[in-house]
């Protein structure tokens, strides 16, 4: 059996979806596709505390494994299987974060978007490519107004552009920059930063997020209210207002 080209792994209190095709820049064959929805079946299965998203060598995701493509095409069962792994990421009840660096194209983007927060590096390029090769950019025009507005979101996905990680800032598509030379330090730090807050405040604030563009407002504030008790009797979120009156006195 060959080697899985997406690797679930664990550290402690932290579960890494680690994207393992370095030669090919993380492109998506096949493989990469059933070996992603397995490693997000596993983190659902048993979940960790917080979910980190990377890939290894020089880039996050190249997207589509072009080489693919050309010699047979999009093999049947693989669009239907990566969308399934993307939404079974974007609904699982934990932050998920994408440390992206390098290229991060076309279906590395849309994952990245079905993560919680990302973290660039600022050698990063993103973009969506994929109407230029003949193809919708699969559920990137659904996922990608919600981050920068429809306009944008048509630029990107009809024109093709690149976007480097300043605009990216700029414009919602990332939530931190960290220099290039310190991005392995600099994105370990701020997933502690995240992992430091109470994991049921997080998850309780995810899923209201996650529903917003969804939900009428009398049916978000319903469920607002049970999040709201259920964090009350959190012993994680009880000791960090005790730890922050202690603060305050």
């Amino acid at each position: 059996m060959a080697d899985p080209v997406v690797v679930e792994r664990r550290a402690g209190a932290v579960g890494e979806i680690v994207l393992s095709r370095p030669d090919k820049l993380n492109a998506m064959n096949l493989a990469w596709v059933e070996d992603m929805d397995r490693a997000v079946a596993a983190l659902a299965g048993d979940p960790p505390e917080i979910v980190v998203v990377r890939g290894e060598g020089r880039a996050f995701c190249a997207g589509l494994d072009l080489d693919m493509l050309g010699a047979e095409g999009m093999p049947p069962g693989f669009y239907p299987l990566q969308e399934r792994a993307f939404r079974a990421l974007e609904e699982l009840d934990r932050i998920v974060i994408a440390q992206i660096h390098g290229w991060c194209l076309g279906g590395g983007l849309q994952l990245a978007l079905a993560c919680d927060i990302r973290i660039l590096s600022e050698d990063a390029v993103l973009g969506l490519p994929a109407a230029l090769e003949g193809l919708p950019p699969g559920m990137a025009p659904w996922r990608l107004p919600r981050f920068v507005g429809l306009g944008r979101a048509l630029r990107l996905a009809i024109g093709g552009d690149r976007v480097d990680a300043r605009e990216a800032l700029a414009i919602g598509l990332a939530d931190h920059l960290v220099p290039a030379d310190r991005f392995a330090e600099g994105a370990a730090a701020l997933v502690e930063r995240y992992l430091a807050v109470p994991q049921a405040a997080a998850r309780a604030t995810k899923e209201l997020a996650r529903s917003a563009f969804d939900t009428g407002f009398e049916a978000g504030y319903a469920r607002s209210r049970e999040l709201v008790e259920q964090c009350l009797a959190d012993p994680d979120a009880a000791r960090a207002r005790s730890a922050w009156a202690r603060r305050r006195g």
